[in-house]
């Protein structure tokens, strides 16, 4: 018997692609034709038509309203939505292919979670984060937007991002727009590579902007409010003597009973401070 090997299997079946379906696919892509539902986009009701057949096959969402709350309907209107997103994303479902740009990214992605298109956004995140450009620019905007849809595969990939290269996306200019409230799920973790005298610089800064912002004065009492949500994450403990007094004692941010505590603590080793994280960060 002979001992050569072959890629047929025991009953003869082998696999066979094709690459024109998506292209026939595009013949129907908002054509009238054989269309059973019409969507009117955006505040001038532009048309786009669609086929159910297809569109529930894509989307376990867009099965669900074909099943019950559009079951008898010939026309939906999705008012609040953009066209040229809508049409990007029909384009996906319709051909595998759809163009998208930084312009409307997280447009696209937020209509792409509300109809759990689990394709689109695999291809997105994956395309995305491969772009060092992208990565570059966008992580703080990816984090925000990750945290919004809690997407656990874009929370993973893009707070991993940051969480070592930590001082770079500290000093963007992207991260003065952060909000407080994603400030403070990246800064509590301990794989957040960081000395905490920088981290407190860039947050002055950030607090700074803040205020400017929401035309607040740029006073302690007001800085110490738009940082409220994030201030007892940072690790004051962890700074030296020096640091404190030079960095953080000179903006009166702290009160006078936390700069005296935070100061024992440094000094003697304690952990005498209990609303301040005292944990060194995992700098691996």
């Amino acid at each position: 018997m002979s001992g050569r090997q072959t890629n047929r299997s025991a009953s003869g079946l082998f696999k066979v692609e094709s690459q024109s379906i998506g292209r026939r696919n595009s013949t129907y892509l908002n054509n009238q034709l054989y269309s059973d539902v019409t969507f009117k986009v955006g505040k001038d009701s532009e048309t786009i038509y669609g086929h159910k057949v297809v569109l529930a096959m894509s989307s376990e969402v867009f099965a669900a309203h074909f099943s019950n709350e559009w079951k008898d309907k010939d026309e939906v209107l999705l008012a609040e939505d953009d066209y040229e997103v809508i049409l990007s994303i029909f384009s996906f479902i319709y051909t595998g292919i759809t163009k998208v740009d930084m312009n409307n990214l997280f447009q696209v992605l937020t209509v792409a979670h509300r109809f759990m298109l689990n394709d689109l956004i695999s291809c997105l995140s994956d395309q995305t984060f491969r772009n060092n450009d992208i990565r570059k620019l966008y992580a703080w905007q990816y984090v925000s937007f990750a945290l919004l849809v809690n997407d656990t595969c874009f929370i993973n990939n893009w707070i991993g991002l940051i969480d070592d290269n930590a001082v770079h996306f500290l000093d963007s200019p992207e991260f003065l727009a952060v909000s407080g409230d994603v400030i403070a799920v990246v800064i509590k973790r301990d794989t957040f590579k960081v000395k905490e005298v920088d981290l407190f610089k860039s947050l002055i800064e950030w607090s700074i902007a803040s205020c400017q912002r929401q035309d607040l004065e740029v006073t302690p009492e007001n800085q110490r409010n738009v940082m409220d949500s994030f201030i007892h994450r940072i690790r004051f403990p962890l700074m030296t003597e020096a640091e404190f007094i030079e960095t953080v004692e000179v903006t009166r941010i702290l009160s006078d009973d936390e700069r005296i505590s935070i100061l024992r603590c440094i000094s003697s080793g304690i952990k005498y401070v209990s609303d301040f994280d005292f944990n060194p960060r995992n700098e691996d």
